[in-house]
């Protein structure tokens, strides 16, 4: 996702999927092909190294799925917990929350 129209989009006719982590917003998406926008903020993870962390992790589940993901747009947030987890446990929460996607 590039335009601040299309995040709009996802906010205001997305589904919320959360935990302690990470928070997901899906929606459709007419053009059938699978989206991915990050908004990992600089207020709830400090660190950028820890904020490219989580980046990065979310875009390569996203790739490893995205044949799983046509059609559905979607937005990840992170909590301030998201900074101090483990790669562990941020890994268990983006599968977590793609699976339950992908289910749906």
């Amino acid at each position: 996702m590039n335009t601040a129209s299309e995040y709009s989009a996802v906010f205001k006719h997305a589904k919320r999927v959360s935990d302690n982590l990470l928070t997901v917003l899906v929606s459709k998406n007419p053009d059938k092909r699978a989206k991915l926008g990050l908004a990992i903020a600089k207020k709830m993870v400090k660190k950028a190294v820890l904020r490219n962390r989580i980046k990065r992790m979310v875009r390569e589940a996203f790739r490893l799925r995205k044949q799983q993901l046509i059609g559905v747009e979607m937005v990840v947030l992170c909590r301030q917990k998201a900074g101090f987890a483990s790669k562990k446990e941020l890994s268990d929460s983006i599968n977590k929350h793609f699976d339950s996607i992908t289910k749906q």
